[in-house]
């Protein structure tokens, strides 16, 4: 899945700068015949036209961005709310070890929705905070079988 949204991001990108126009005024002269004698040292620059704002398109996600959109945090009770761009290593659920606590294992949870291979059957987005809550419910108790 996640190949896809790039695939598609790169689609839309391009098929967003298609139509794109830049117009130019090239309705004065620029062409110099002569340089005059005191400006012969130093070249005059092109002036580089300038997109308008509403041509401007956006780059293409990156890949911690397309990760964090799959990402839909539970009722935290209690909990802070963790910075999710630090949450995105594979190793951070994988290594129950390095799980001690609350915080620990709410960033796992972060990292597995995060890294969760969406192009398998299956695999989704939580569609609610609800449906993560319940979903973060069964994560820790498996994990905490692993822990203890």
């Amino acid at each position: 899945m996640l190949k896809l949204l790039v695939a598609l991001s790169v689609v839309l990108f391009v098929y967003a700068s298609d139509d794109t126009t830049v117009e130019f005024d090239v309705s004065k002269d620029d062409t110099v015949d002569e340089v005059p004698a005191e400006e012969e040292g130093e070249k005059a620059e092109d002036p580089v036209p300038q997109l308008k704002d509403e041509d401007k398109v956006d780059p293409p996600p990156t890949l911690a961005q397309l990760k964090a959109s799959q990402v839909v945090l539970p009722e935290l009770d209690g909990l802070q709310s963790p910075d999710v761009s630090q949450c995105m290593d594979e190793d951070q659920y994988k290594n129950t070890d390095a799980i001690e606590n609350d915080s620990d294992m709410l960033c796992a949870f972060i990292a597995f929705q995060a890294n969760k291979d969406m192009s398998e059957p299956g695999n989704k987005v939580y569609a609610s905070r609800e449906e993560a809550t319940m979903r973060y419910g069964i994560f820790k108790q498996c994990v905490s079988i692993f822990v203890l």
